[in-house]
């Protein structure tokens, strides 16, 4: 309630340090006049490295795998991903779709795609399924705080396209890692995809990169970046 959010603005007034796995949920909170006082930082959570992972080969004879792993809702904006798939060469890209229904109807989202393009797999683990892909697309339309799936997809060499909602872009390097699209420009998404399948070395470049940006988000580089976030909050605070 308002009453209650009152006074939570004038305690949060004496914090000195606040720290967020990204700017945009940092922002959502310092726009609102909470934390003026706080030295703020974005610090993403950490992950563990997962050993013998090489870069992807792409096989220009096969369709691109394109993927998706997430809860079956609006906000998550699956099906945008069947709206491009009647704007792609069914010949080409064969649509995965993961995770469980959440508002959405799995059968009924199935009848949404090009026919012969897409299977919805229900839920599985993303290690399991991101095995399966090659590139990963975060199209939601909601404000997602940080996207763990994008790290999560990173440390399998699988480039990333996601929408620019939230905090999603702050972990996709454009044109590097993967793309970053408008909310809901499905032709941008579109013309994102037919680059990924139609280059084979702008792909094989791409999951290099995302491989090498997954140490970015190492359990090791979390810690050292939390210390020293925190020695530097005391030193403000003395």
């Amino acid at each position: 309630c308002t009453a209650t959010s009152i006074g939570k603005k004038i305690l949060s007034q004496h914090v000195d340090g606040l720290v967020g796995e990204t700017d945009f949920i940092i922002k959502a909170h310092t726009d609102h006049g909470y934390f003026q006082n706080a030295i703020t930082e974005a610090i993403p959570t950490g992950f563990d490295d997962l050993p013998g992972i090489s870069p992807r080969k792409r096989n220009e004879k096969q369709k691109l795998r394109v993927g998706f792993l997430g809860v079956l809702s609006h906000l998550k904006a699956p099906d945008l991903l069947a709206t491009a798939s009647h704007k792609l060469d069914a010949d080409r890209f064969h649509f995965s779709i993961a995770g469980k229904e959440q508002g959405i109807n799995s059968a009924e989202l199935k009848a949404q795609f090009a026919p012969n393009t897409a299977e919805l797999v229900g839920w599985v683990s993303p290690d399991d399924f991101l095995k399966t892909i090659d590139v990963l697309v975060l199209p939601s339309r909601g404000s997602e705080v940080f996207g763990r799936v994008i790290i999560e997809a990173y440390l399998r060499a699988v480039p990333v396209i996601g929408s620019n909602m939230g905090g999603i872009p702050e972990s996709i390097e454009h044109g590097k890692t993967g793309f970053v699209f408008e909310n809901e420009n499905v032709d941008q998404l579109v013309e994102q995809l037919q680059k990924l399948e139609s280059d084979t070395k702008l792909y094989e470049q791409m999951s290099e990169k995302a491989l090498k940006k997954s140490a970015d988000f190492s359990r090791e580089n979390w810690q050292t970046r939390t210390e020293n976030f925190f020695q530097d909050v005391c030193k403000n605070s003395v």
